[in-house]
């Protein structure tokens, strides 16, 4: 920029994104005094202008009063170059500060959506059983994995909190209808292999791991729908004996059609 470059208070306004009455304040407070033109006595600003209203704009945008930077600026030990310093280690302190908001902002938002998620995919199940589940699961998991995980709920859609609800709502029909049948027979392995699908679904909708759910982990399920409560309890809240047979169903699915 050329050092003898002048502006005008309309100029300096619009290049600063202030207004002329500000621009018109600050003189009269002696914060920022212009150049007075003696033909005609208008306002005219320079370039120390320019860096003096920028150091004025920043330290307003930190929340110092017009008096704390007339005292400062008006200081016979000002210097322009150690206040351009200081300015931006309290930028960034303050930059620092907002990340940390936006965060915090954020994990609220993504444990809204994921409570609500989960709330419209266990409609209908008494609040009691899920917080029994749920205090289960963390006592076998630990807190931090079990909060990771329904934080992933936070991933899905409005609509595909929907559609999976409604695949949910009619596998659970046809778990249930199933129950007492030969776990061998066509019919069902047939639901055996709709819940596997579902599950891949979900999991592809609501993780970041690309790993599918093979054999070995489709296996492991169904062997904790017996072995750990919470799950239990959920097959069972179907069907008295649900959770027995239909893991075993799925271990059956496991070894003849996922190996």
């Amino acid at each position: 920029m050329p050092q003898n470059q002048t502006y005008s208070v309309s100029q300096l306004s619009k290049l600063a994104g202030i207004s002329i009455r500000t621009l018109h304040y600050y003189d009269e407070i002696n914060l920022l005094k212009p150049i007075r033109r003696s033909d005609n006595g208008y306002r005219v600003y320079g370039n120390d202008h320019l860096v003096r209203l920028q150091q004025i704009l920043v330290y307003r945008a930190l929340d110092f009063t017009t008096d704390k930077i007339k005292e400062m600026l008006h200081d016979e030990n000002f210097d322009v170059f150690s206040a351009l310093e200081n300015q931006k280690r309290l930028l960034l302190k303050r930059q620092q500060n907002i990340k940390s908001m936006i965060k915090g902002l954020e994990a609220s938002m993504n444990n809204i959506k994921s409570q609500n998620n989960i709330d419209v995919l266990y409609e209908g199940t008494p609040k009691e059983d899920l917080d029994r589940w749920d205090a289960i699961a963390r006592e076998r998991e630990g807190n931090e994995k079990i909060d990771a995980h329904r934080q992933l709920f936070s991933k899905l859609s409005d609509e595909k909190t929907q559609e999976l609800k409604r695949q949910g709502e009619n596998l659970n029909l046809k778990i249930a209808s199933s129950f007492g049948k030969k776990i061998t027979s066509g019919e069902v392995q047939s639901v055996v292999k709709e819940y596997h699908d579902y599950m891949v679904l979900s999991h592809s909708w609501i993780s970041d791991n690309d790993k599918e759910i093979d054999a070995k982990a489709f296996k492991d399920f169904a062997i904790s729908v017996v072995e750990h409560t919470d799950k239990k309890e959920a097959f069972e809240s179907l069907q008295e004996g649900l959770a027995e047979y239909f893991s075993e169903a799925m271990i059956y699915y496991c070894d003849n059609s996922l190996c």
